[in-house]
């Protein structure tokens, strides 16, 4: 695999903020420093990301609110946000990055919400930290970008099918921009194709760069489904079967991923409480300051343990592999708490 395939999933906010929550707890000031170091170390591949921005995201409390840009394809948490909150507000909006590097140019190719308005970015450019990479952010058309860039992000622009925003009256003017040939294959099962490679040339555990791949897969075939969704059209004959293996493979690829992803989240969990009960010196006393020195370290992975029983409540019950993990975390959390607690 090589770094620059690398590199490219570790453009993806989630890894940082699973949840918004996770978001809101650092507060503002410490969202714009965060800032400045991601995109410094990833402004590279910034081009194609999706991204999410509200102008008045409420960080810590209803005093503390500023612009929130977040880069990277959206996760369970992230898409449930849009769904039930976001997309309800007027500052919204979703869409793609586009950087043009001759104008050192960030352009936001909004595809959904009513927040890509000029006024709305004021806030956002007064921001230091993009002031630094960036001469300057922009609402743009997805027909302003260049031949270059339109071919390699026509899968990502769509951001907005997955979220079933799409109208009839789109499908439709895409429709008569598109010409299907007899013989040829569509631009969008070529692009699966190329996508499918892509998943496969991964290695085992990159797994949050393999749900990326399925997550853009997914985007070309509702993409697929909108422009030949009828039975007498003669791509739909010749390419039905082929998509709906492609699904299958998406379906259970994701699946599969999901449980792997479950099972490694809980044996880093497992190795963080190791390693806490490791630190503890149990042949002495404990001071009152290293008592509150683990037993922070202790909430910490305490959270992370109930974060992942919520998040995957549905499969580690049905999974035998899991529910050992899980059963033992359980078990030996107070174990471990009782250990820098004794004599209290």
């Amino acid at each position: 695999m090589s770094d620059d395939k690398k590199n490219i999933g570790r453009k993806n906010m989630k890894k940082f903020f699973k949840t918004p929550e996770e978001l809101k707890a650092k507060g503002f000031q410490e969202y714009e420093t965060f800032l400045n170091n991601y995109i410094k170390k990833r402004k590279d591949v910034i081009d194609g990301t999706p991204f999410i921005f509200i102008d008045e995201f409420e960080f810590k409390d209803s005093t503390d609110v500023g612009p929130m840009l977040f880069l990277g394809t959206p996760n369970a948490q992230w898409k449930q946000a849009v769904n039930k909150d976001y997309k309800k507000r007027l500052t919204f909006s979703l869409g793609t990055c586009i950087v043009d590097n001759t104008s050192n140019t960030l352009k936001l190719v909004a595809k959904m919400g009513k927040g890509a308005k000029e006024k709305y970015l004021k806030k956002l450019r007064k921001i230091k930290e993009l002031r630094a990479h960036f001469d300057t952010i922009i609402f743009a058309e997805e027909e302003e970008q260049s031949d270059d860039n339109s071919r390699k992000n026509k899968a990502k622009v769509e951001s907005t099918n997955i979220f079933k925003e799409a109208t009839n009256q789109e499908a439709d003017d895409a429709i008569a921009e598109t010409t299907v040939d007899d013989t040829a294959k569509s631009q969008e099962l070529l692009d699966l194709e190329a996508h499918i490679k892509t998943f496969k040339a991964f290695e085992k555990n990159d797994i949050d760069d393999k749900l990326d791949e399925l997550y853009f897969m997914q985007i070309l075939v509702l993409r697929w489904e909108q422009l030949y969704n009828s039975k007498s059209n003669r791509t739909y004959k010749n390419e039905n079967a082929s998509i709906q293996k492609i699904k299958l493979f998406i379906e259970n690829s994701r699946a599969r991923l999901i449980i792997l992803n479950a099972k490694q989240e809980l044996i880093e969990t497992s190795q963080d409480l190791k390693q806490l009960s490791k630190r503890i010196d149990k042949r002495n006393t404990l001071s009152k300051e290293q008592r509150i020195k683990f037993y922070e370290v202790y909430v910490i992975i305490k959270e992370s343990f109930n974060r992942w029983r919520e998040q995957h409540r549905s499969i580690h019950s049905g999974n035998a592999e899991l529910l050992k993990l899980y059963s033992e975390l359980k078990k030996n959390l107070p174990v471990v708490k009782s250990e820098f607690l004794r004599g209290v």
